[in-house]
């Protein structure tokens, strides 16, 4: 399949999952589970690198497709070296450990990243400011991210991942109820 077909059929998967212009999506992608195209590429380290990203902007210009200039993309960018290991946490720089398209949409430019040391989340969009600035300190409950979702109605999407597997936002439930 070229990478044009592809592009189309995953812009139509996504949108049959009701998701569509306008629309805040919070996307969590499993690189290794998605139907990519298959992209040639030269076998070394910068090859690999590159495929890697080619394969991260197919994804996201799918997703910025779909919800438009009018909607709002946020990806987890969780890094959990600082409470593991001690490793200082710098906002710009410290990598987002869930992943190679965490990792690639963090680093793309006018992308926005909320200030948490574990529990960042980035975002792109016309609301990634209102939902991720100007925040508390604890990475879920009242002064969250999290507890902005439901005010701007976020649609989860996980594209390779069982809803098991990534949905954080139960976290921030369980924080709430005291569970």
């Amino acid at each position: 399949m070229n990478e044009d077909t592809a592009h189309l059929d995953l812009v139509s998967i996504i949108r049959n999952l009701a998701i569509g212009s306008g629309d805040v999506v919070f996307v969590s992608v499993d690189m290794g589970n998605l139907p990519l195209p298959k992209m040639a590429f030269e076998i070394s380290r910068a090859g690999v690198r590159g495929i890697r990203d080619r394969y991260c902007a197919f994804v996201l210009d799918a997703l910025l497709e779909v919800v438009g200039d009018s909607g709002t993309l946020l990806v987890p960018t969780f890094c959990y070296s600082y409470a593991r290991y001690g490793e200082p946490y710098d906002h710009e720089k410290t990598p987002s450990e869930v992943g190679p398209f965490s990792e690639y949409f963090r680093k793309r430019g006018g992308v926005i990243r909320s200030l948490h040391p574990m529990l960042s989340i980035a975002g792109i969009g016309i609301n990634a400011a209102a939902i991720l600035e100007n925040i508390g300190k604890s990475g879920y409950g009242v002064c969250s991210p999290f507890m902005r979702f439901n005010d701007y109605r976020v649609k989860f999407l996980f594209l390779g991942l069982p809803l098991a597997k990534c949905l954080p936002y139960l976290h921030h439930l369980e924080h709430l109820y005291g569970v």
